[in-house]
Formats: structure tokens, C-alpha cells, sequence
């Protein structure tokens, strides 16, 4: 049985989501091997409560924060989009960001958090869920494979 719970996001979450974020954020930036090509390379508070406010306004996005009685240590932030495919439309999902402090790590948080996303992309009747991660970012494209992600393309950038 795991030690923590998961809700949606809730107004008392924010502070601990905005210091959740910032540290993924920033370890991303040390995990890559060229930090100048992130679009996040600035982690101002101001940017920090930017995103989250995104977030909080697009009935679109749900958030979902992994607690336990004394504390938020992980999150998932999920969306919806309409798409097309075969001239048919239809509903993907894409996981934006999702987190776990490191501290509570190899506990079934991450499991956690994108079993519970995926029973919300059912819910509400999505066809496929993508994701991303960052070149070199071993232990989160091993959590994605274990349920099931396949990479279909790869993403370049260059800065302008």
C-alpha cells in the first residue's frame, strides 16, 4: 500500500508546487548537456508562478499533487488537446511536467502520478497520451516505457 495520496491541486499545494517545479526545473538544466537550448532557462519566481497560474486557468490542464500527512512531494500536470487524425477528430492527452521530489524517489510516486494521469485521460475519453523528455534523461524514459510509451519521433532545436 503506498504512502501517499493523490489529489487534484488545491490552492494550499501552490507554494509547495511552485518549489517542486523550480527544483525540476533546475535539475533538468544540470541533467542536459546543452542547457543554452532549454526555453526554460530563466527559473524566476515570476516565470515559476507564470506556468502554474497557465496551469490553474485552463480547464483543459488538470494538476495532481502526490502528499502524505506532512507533506506535497510530487506532482503531474496533464492536458487534453483536440486533434485530427484520419480526418476524424479526436481527444489526445500530453503529460507536461511531472515530478517527484528526490527524496521520496523509487517509491511509486512517479508510477503513481501517471497511472493516476492516465485514468484521467480515460475519463475523459482520450485516444493516446504523449510525452517527452530530455536527451539523456535515463530514469524518466525508463518510467515512461514501463507503462507503455514507445518514442514515435525526436525534436530538434536551435536557438534564434
Amino acid at each position: 500500500m503506498p504512502e501517499f495520496i493523490i489529489t487534484p491541486l488545491r490552492a494550499c499545494h501552490t507554494p509547495t508546487l511552485h518549489t517542486l517545479l523550480r527544483a525540476q526545473l533546475e535539475e533538468e538544466r544540470a541533467l542536459f548537456y546543452k542547457p543554452s537550448l532549454l526555453t526554460h532557462e530563466h527559473t524566476s519566481d515570476d516565470t515559476i508562478r507564470r506556468v502554474i497560474a497557465f496551469w490553474q486557468e485552463h480547464s483543459a490542464i488538470a494538476v495532481f499533487v502526490a502528499e502524505n500527512d506532512i507533506a506535497a512531494y510530487g506532482f503531474i500536470a496533464a492536458q487534453i488537446k483536440n486533434d485530427i487524425y484520419n480526418n476524424q477528430d479526436v481527444l489526445s492527452g500530453e503529460i507536461l511536467a511531472v515530478y517527484v521530489s528526490e527524496q521520496q524517489r523509487k517509491r511509486g510516486v512517479g508510477r503513481g502520478l501517471i497511472a493516476h494521469a492516465e485514468t484521467w485521460f480515460r475519463q475523459n475519453a482520450v485516444h493516446a497520451v504523449n510525452v517527452s523528455w530530455l536527451e539523456g534523461n535515463d530514469a524518466s524514459q525508463a518510467l515512461y516505457a514501463n507503462f507503455g510509451f514507445e518514442p514515435v519521433h525526436r525534436t530538434a532545436r536551435k536557438p534564434l
